[in-house]
């Protein structure tokens, strides 16, 4: 009998390895290449959950209601639309404490109003932007006036830039024209012997230049508040590194005396406001610049009208950065809000130094004497900030900024600054 031959079973195909290998590498990459897009786009969402958002720098008073200057990118505005993580110069006009319409400067990168006036049926705003990509790769800005109509119209701009570091931080109506304080200096690492500093520039009411006039240091002098007096106005500022000064100017733009004020900061002296023949002026002192104790108190000045001090009043602890933004005198108190930044032990380690941020506020009488006073600390490396301040119909309205989260406030997610409004009772 013949055998039959035992044929051998096919299992299944040849393995090919070669394609193995490639699909192994292709898995490979496609991973790598979800975890690149990964990290791109978490990290454009972390950049973006830190964007300012909005930022409220002034309150003004008016007749019907109030005026915020400031910034945003008009993520939450009814208004405007958003954009982006730009912050655009914004005015937004208060009526029965609800806003009621919102200007958005639209020009250049990114920018910021730090002060708005009511000139009859105009809004007169300045402060500062970067005009292009240049200036916004560069961190330059150019100073900014702008004037609106009530219909949000551009009457006339005017952008300004003798330095690299131009700003416009407080503007003053008068009867042919607006004063506008500031400064033009350069950046940190240029140089050069160039006549600028602090600012100080008469326009009419047309948007032409009449003069204007600078003080002090290229690197590090500022007007950060004007008034004015029978025969002129009076500014203060720093004019150097550690340098503040009040500055009386005639209606000319000429200089009629100076006071100069030792030991500050770069800022100098921040807000001025003449009450009973007398002078009141914030500011703050430097005490330490060491990087673990550093430490700047708040200070309330009362001087004469030549600018000579008569007495002072600190505000702020031990290794903390403290500093007033703004005050009002009414009924014969001075109302001060502002900030202080002081260290979270927790986080700090040797090579790098964490701040928590809280606002501060305060009450004082026309000879220093503290009446009262709160603070407001959110803790966690948070900011809580008061910049701003008015009375109005026997309430004191207090505006800031911050980055903690808040039930009151409908967009405070811990994450983004957003700006608040807080009202309080006055006595």
């Amino acid at each position: 009998m013949q055998k039959k031959k035992k044929n051998k079973v096919n299992t299944g195909k040849k393995i090919n390895y070669k394609y193995i290998a490639k699909l192994i590498i292709i898995t490979i990459f496609v991973t790598l290449l979800l975890e690149f897009f990964y990290v791109i786009i978490k990290s454009t969402y972390d950049y973006m959950n830190k964007e300012l958002l909005e930022f409220n720098k002034e309150i003004v008073n008016t007749d019907q209601g109030y005026i915020i200057a400031g910034s945003s990118n008009f993520k939450y505005s009814k208004f405007n639309k958003k954009s982006g993580e730009k912050e655009k110069p914004r005015i937004a006009i208060y009526k029965n404490n609800k806003i009621v319409q919102e200007i958005k400067y639209k020009g250049g990168i990114n920018g910021l109003f730090n002060s708005v006036i009511v000139d009859g049926n105009y809004y007169v705003a300045v402060g500062h932007y970067e005009k292009d990509n240049h200036e916004h790769n560069n961190y330059e800005t150019e100073g900014l006036i702008v004037k609106y109509n009530k219909n949000k119209k551009i009457v006339f701009e005017d952008s300004y830039s003798d330095l690299s570091k131009s700003r416009f931080v407080k503007v003053l109506n008068t009867k042919d024209g607006y004063i506008v304080v500031g400064n033009s200096v350069y950046n940190n690492l240029e140089s050069g012997d160039a006549k600028a500093g602090a600012l100080i520039i008469k326009y009419d009411k047309k948007g032409k230049i009449k003069w204007q006039k600078y003080n002090g240091s290229s690197h590090y002098g500022i007007y950060n508040d004007i008034i004015e007096v029978s025969d002129g106005y009076i500014v203060v500022g720093s004019i150097d590194d550690f340098v503040g000064a009040i500055v009386k100017y005639d209606k000319n733009g000429n200089k009629k005396w100076q006071k100069e004020y030792n030991n500050v900061d770069q800022n100098g002296l921040n807000n001025i406001i003449l009450v009973n023949n007398k002078l009141y002026l914030t500011g703050t002192l430097n005490k330490s610049n060491k990087a673990k104790n550093r430490t700047t108190t708040a200070v309330l000045i009362k001087a004469d009208l030549s600018g000579k001090m008569e007495k002072y009043i600190e505000y702020g602890d031990d290794a903390s950065i403290s500093e007033w933004n703004d005050m009002i005198i009414y009924n014969n108190k001075v109302y001060l809000v502002g900030q202080e930044a002081y260290i979270n032990k927790k986080l700090t380690k040797d090579t790098t130094t964490y701040y928590n941020n809280k606002a501060i506020y305060a009450v004082y009488d026309l000879n220093l004497r503290l009446i009262d006073k709160e603070e407001v600390d959110k803790k966690d490396r948070t900011i809580y900030i008061y910049t701003s301040l008015i009375e109005k119909d026997k309430k004191l309205y207090i505006t800031g900024y911050t980055n903690a989260k808040i039930k009151e406030m409908t967009y405070a997610d811990g994450k983004n600054n957003v700006s608040f409004i807080n009202s309080l009772p006055l006595k």
